[in-house]
Order: C-alpha cells, then sequence, then structure tokens
C-alpha cells in the first residue's frame, strides 16, 4: 500500500509539471500496466484539471496599471564586443 501511495504521488507531481497530453499517456500507460485503476487515473486527472484551472484563475486576476498598457517600445538594440588581451594593455598591467 505504501508503494502505490508513493506512485500516486509521483504521477500528480508529474501532472503539476507536465503538458496534458503527456500525462494522459502516462496515466493511460499505468492502467494498462494494473499500476493504477482506471478510477484511479481519472481521479488524478480531475485533480490535475482543477489546480490548472485555479492557476489560470490566478493569472487572470493579475490587475496591471494602465500606464503599463500604454508602454510602446521602439528604436533598436546594438550590440558590441570587444576584446582585450595581450600583455601590452595598459588595462591589465599591475
Amino acid at each position: 500500500m505504501k508503494y502505490r501511495a508513493i506512485i500516486l504521488a509521483a504521477v500528480a507531481a508529474t501532472f503539476a509539471l507536465g503538458s496534458a497530453r503527456g500525462n494522459d499517456a502516462i496515466l493511460d500507460a499505468l492502467v494498462k500496466k494494473g499500476v493504477l485503476t482506471q478510477k484511479e487515473a481519472n481521479d488524478i486527472r480531475e485533480q490535475s484539471d482543477r489546480e490548472m484551472a485555479q492557476t489560470a484563475d490566478m493569472h487572470n486576476k493579475v490587475k496591471v496599471s494602465k500606464w503599463v498598457d500604454s508602454l510602446t517600445w521602439y528604436g533598436d538594440a546594438r550590440l558590441r564586443y570587444e576584446q582585450r588581451s595581450g600583455q601590452g594593455s595598459a588595462a591589465f598591467r599591475l
């Protein structure tokens, strides 16, 4: 029984971090091998769906000031690379 609880916890954690398509495949494989029952797999799917809905609701409730929405980015980005090497450089003398 302890072994089964560890597997259920690992599957639940995988669901919390992974994608829905990959998680369904994992659950289906565990059901096929007899590690989980179909009811347990469905319970894990439902729990994962609830957690994803709560996460989406939390992100949708974040309020942003109007001035942030009015920001516009323009211009260009420039990068510069400079290599200094050798003993003749005054910057590297001790």
